[in-house]
């Protein structure tokens, strides 16, 4: 196999995808995807043309990368240092402030997991869906099963709930909401008790 500066084809290739992805991603949140056109992409990151066709078709392909690779980096986070021992609501809290910390800490981040991908096309948010079930999964399997009588569907609630969630974190991110982060969890936190609360009610029939 062929290697140029140590690096085989293959890598190289790797490299210059990894650093669109990374100029994408601070030039979505910075200045925004609809004001980033491929030409800026590629001044910013100092490559040439061809190579942003080697690893994507469109602007919309390389934003779907973008949003991917930060999902991915928010749900481990999300989930991280979660104690399966602890009681479900302490891992639903623990959640709660892992999210609200690694989103509190990376504007750029949060503007694109909310905002630069929202409308942009189907294929986009096939991938918003994703993120959403996601989060309302593992949620869900820390919620008390509903009241053998009650009609309520426990994987409805959590969704949401995730929701909801979002609503609060995209409101405080442009503005017309302060809160710091540990009110905001405690807030949240009431959104968990009340699905709790919900799902331990028996149906009205009972």
């Amino acid at each position: 196999m062929r290697t140029y500066a140590g690096k085989t084809a293959g890598q190289r290739s790797a490299e210059r995808r990894a650093l669109l992805i990374a100029t994408g991603r601070r030039l979505f949140g910075t200045q925004g995807y609809a004001s980033t056109s491929i030409r800026a992409i590629l001044r910013e990151s100092g490559l040439q043309d061809r190579y942003f066709a080697e690893s994507f078709t469109g602007k919309e392909d390389l934003l779907g990368a973008v949003y991917t690779e930060i999902e991915e980096t928010v749900f481990s986070r999300t989930v991280k240092d979660v104690d399966p021992s602890a009681r479900p609501r302490e891992q639903i809290r623990r959640m709660l402030e892992n999210l609200v910390a690694v989103l509190s800490e990376d504007k750029v981040m949060a503007r694109v997991k909310f905002f630069e991908t929202a409308g942009v096309s189907p294929a986009i948010e096939q991938l918003r869906w994703r993120a959403l079930r996601r989060y309302a999964e593992a949620m869900a399997g820390l919620l008390p099963l509903p009241h053998p009588s009650s009609p309520v569907d426990r994987s409805v609630l959590a969704q949401a709930l995730v929701s909801g969630v979002n609503g609060m974190l995209t409101d405080r991110l442009i503005g017309v909401l302060e809160m710091d982060d540990r009110l905001l969890v405690e807030h949240a936190m009431l959104l968990v008790q009340g699905v709790e609360q919900q799902l331990a009610t028996p149906s009205d029939g009972d």
